[in-house]
């Protein structure tokens, strides 16, 4: 099932609504205080593998991690301690 125009389904609602980068915090902060006389809703598009390389090959349906072998999760585990430092 599709939502999109989720933007246009929300506004049919009589809400307003600010589009916004997920990734962008201040964006994020600076339209959350936004005074409306309507219900206001942030809706905000994300990149769930955004900084990840390793994971583009999951992309889009990436919901969780299945390891198919313990190769698979070493080069995980590998890839998350380089993330980390």
């Amino acid at each position: 099932m599709k939502i999109e125009p989720l933007a246009d389904r929300i506004r049919a609602f009589g809400w307003d609504i600010t589009v916004l980068d997920g990734h962008d915090i201040p964006a994020i902060l600076a339209a959350s205080k936004v005074e409306s006389k309507n219900p206001h809703t942030l809706l905000c598009y994300t990149d769930p593998v955004r900084g990840l390389p390793i994971l583009e090959e999951r992309k889009p349906t990436l919901h969780y991690l299945r390891f198919t072998g313990a190769d698979e999760r070493a080069k995980y585990e590998k890839a998350y301690q380089e993330m980390v430092k």
